[in-house]
């Protein structure tokens, strides 16, 4: 499928949903390519996200969430923004030139984020995190970000950084 606009693809109380190989487009200043509010076991698999005038992917509410093999590129916000979540996997993904942060996840806990490559954060971070607990970043490429390659903050417990590879960023890891 091909979706265009604001909030392209919104999922609100969804269980046991799988959103795969769809290209998502918006032509409009605000908004989300893919939005997920309050779902369950849920696996986003091979979609393009692009052309966002807002945040490309954004989670609030959810658990046990898969991202696999999804690209995301050219949001005038934020690339991927997750919040007040639980089990969330985020592997193999392409997200390059967003104008803010890349990846942020803010109050996650159970956050696994693997062999992801993240380009030209414009004006932020490539990847940040605030209050994550139990967090592993793990073989990421973090390349040209205007500020930290990797950013936490926020009372974030028993996390691992292993074996990511930060160049072109203003600074290493804060």
């Amino acid at each position: 499928f091909s979706f265009t606009d604001a909030d392209a693809v919104s999922l609100y109380l969804c269980n046991y949903t799988n959103v795969s190989n769809n290209s998502i487009s918006s032509t409009l200043s605000s908004g989300y390519g893919l939005r997920l509010d309050t779902v369950n076991h849920t696996v986003i698999y091979s979609n393009v996200i692009d052309q966002i005038g807002g945040t490309g992917l954004y989670m609030i509410s959810a658990d046990d969430v898969t991202f696999n093999s999804n690209t995301i590129t050219n949001s005038l916000s934020r690339g991927v923004d997750f919040s007040s979540s639980s089990n969330i996997s985020f592997f193999d993904n392409y997200i390059d030139s967003n104008d803010q942060v890349n990846f942020i996840a803010d109050t996650i806990t159970n956050l696994n984020v693997s062999r992801n490559n993240f380009s030209n954060s414009f004006n932020s971070y490539g990847i940040a995190f605030v209050s994550v607990t139990n967090g592993t970043f793990y073989s990421n490429n973090i390349l040209n970000s205007s500020n930290n390659g990797i950013y936490g903050t926020g009372a974030s417990t028993n996390l691992s950084l292993i074996n990511n590879t930060i160049s072109d960023s203003f600074l290493g890891y804060c």
